[in-house]
């Protein structure tokens, strides 16, 4: 039995020698390394003068090693010499590599330079104690100090991008110091039951309400509020300056069932820079074209700017903001005849995704089992926090609900549960097999998770994934405030050339699928 386990040691072993040699030189050059050729003449010749261009390159001292000797360590000399004699230019460059090993048979060890580790300087070939000599290579000063100096470099004020990185935290931390102050104010009022509204909403103003009285009493003792307000207080007094303006409209109901119009003018500063400011959420009890007309010439005309600079405006696709005849946009070109209306990018990109889901009964299939896992998890505060727990340990994405609206929401779901595929499929099948649940749990956990195994979920799960992604990145680059309308087209085209690649390269996603259901935990 021994004399078996030897020669299938031995065997083993005999695989596995010259499997570095690709890394090494070896003693015997003309059938191990193509070596270059010594002499390169370029002669490129001119009326005037000739440049006579020499590279000879030597390459000495690459030796082997066996048993008893120990690598020699490896020295590179590199020496330029530039002469100029009779208008020819003469350059030399001579190379110098010495002290690089190899094993070219059994009885020869391979060899690592410039650490004194026994496996990088004496060599290795016991191939059954790999893990061993690892870990003491890991240990080594010459590791830990590589290890230091990429963790130095990974240090946000010595990357390439700390600029970036310094002025976004700077934002952050600009606004988180606006909201403390401002939810300090909002809590004085509500725990005294005062009125937060006033007349109007005009900074400087004695009637604009005691919320914005508290906020200008703050500001004379605090600097930063102050100069908070001057900055944004005065949407009104900026847009006087700049003239024209473009507004941007668009409603949506709040928690208490009202429904809520929310407005953004959009113009150009002192400094030539676009900049867009939220104006007012008013609250509206209807949804024709004249009432909303009406609704906002009347917030523009508190705010003292003329309806007649209006240069622009951008709803959605509704027939009551967009129609042609006697949509929102056709009334305000009543009042302002140069207000050029174009429909919000942003929506329409997101109304192609819905349609092209409702349109595609796989699809719809796939986003209600997210939502099935969603709410399997939400529905039991012990299931959820089975899930969290998990989720925890591994810091990825809580997962999240779809939506038949939102493909924002949609690209956040798959996100999350791409992400915790495997932690998913593990703790559907621990809930299936305890017997502590009861039978339309355990019942429902070994659906999905006979859903979520199957090949063509799995493949939903990558390609949606992708897709979405991508699709959320180019409406929020068409959110933002510095684009214009001639980056709307090239980020259309660019995205459709995208998902026509997607179409491309599906055997790509049908192996990122197998990998993974077979991800390990």
């Amino acid at each position: 039995m021994k004399r078996k386990l030897k020669d299938k040691r031995d065997q083993e072993t005999k695989k596995l020698h010259g499997s570095l040699d690709k890394f090494t030189f070896s003693t015997n050059l003309s059938t191990s390394v193509p070596l270059p050729e010594t002499d390169v003449t370029e002669i490129y010749t001119n009326e005037n003068e000739i440049t006579k261009i020499e590279k000879s390159v030597e390459v000495c001292g690459i030796t082997s090693t066996n048993l008893s000797t120990s690598a020699q360590s490896q020295e590179i000399d590199v020496t330029e010499k530039y002469t100029n004699e009779n208008e020819i230019t003469k350059i030399e460059i001579s190379v110098e590599v010495c002290g690089i090993t190899s094993a070219n048979n059994s009885d020869e060890k391979c060899a690592i330079n410039n650490t004194n580790v026994t496996v990088t300087t004496e060599g290795f070939s016991d191939w059954q104690h790999t893990k061993e000599r690892l870990r003491e290579y890991e240990n080594s000063f010459i590791h830990r100090k590589a290890i230091c100096d990429f963790s130095n470099r990974s240090i946000d004020i010595k990357r390439i991008d700390c600029q970036l990185v310094l002025q976004y935290k700077k934002d952050v931390q600009y606004w988180r110091d606006v909201l403390k102050r401002t939810v300090a104010a909002v809590q004085f009022l509500a725990q005294r039951g005062l009125a937060f509204f006033g007349e109007n909403e005009i900074i400087g103003n004695g009637h604009n309400g005691n919320f914005l009285g508290i906020m200008e009493l703050i500001a004379k003792f605090d600097p930063f509020l102050k100069e908070h307000l001057n900055n944004y207080g005065n949407v009104g007094s900026e847009i006087k300056n700049s003239t024209y303006f473009g507004m941007i409209v668009d409603s949506t109901p709040d928690i208490t069932h009202i429904d809520q119009l929310a407005i953004v003018l959009r113009y150009v500063n002192c400094d030539g820079q676009p900049v867009e400011r939220f104006v007012k959420f008013q609250d509206i009890y209807g949804y024709t074209a004249e009432y909303l007309t009406i609704t906002i010439v009347e917030i523009i005309k508190k705010f003292g700017i003329d309806i007649k600079n209006c240069v622009g405006q951008s709803y959605d696709n509704a027939s009551n903001m967009a129609g042609k005849y006697s949509g929102l946009q056709t009334r305000i070109r009543t009042l302002a005849p140069l207000a050029i209306f174009l429909p919000c990018a942003a929506h329409s990109l997101n109304l192609v995704g819905v349609h092209a889901v409702e349109n595609c009964n796989g699809a719809v299939e796939y986003f209600s089992i997210i939502q099935f896992v969603y709410n399997f998890f939400l529905s039991s505060t012990h299931r959820w926090k089975l899930l969290y727990q998990h989720l925890e340990c591994n810091e990825t994405l809580t997962i999240k609900s779809s939506s038949q609206t939102r493909l924002s929401a949609n690209a956040d779901a798959t996100k999350a549960l791409q992400q915790n595929y495997a932690y998913i499929l593990s703790i559907l099948l621990e809930i299936s097999q305890d017997n502590n649940e009861n039978g339309n749990t355990q019942f429902d956990a070994m659906n999905i998770l006979k859903t979520l195994k199957k090949r063509e979920t799995a493949i939903l799960t990558i390609v949606w994934d992708v897709i979405l992604q991508r699709i959320n990145i180019t409406s929020k680059s068409l959110q933002s405030s510095t684009e214009n309308l001639f980056s709307i087209v090239p980020l259309y085209n660019s995205l459709t050339d995208f998902i026509q690649y997607v179409r491309e390269y599906f055997g790509d996603y049908e192996s990122k699928s197998i990998e993974l259901l077979n991800k390990d935990i």
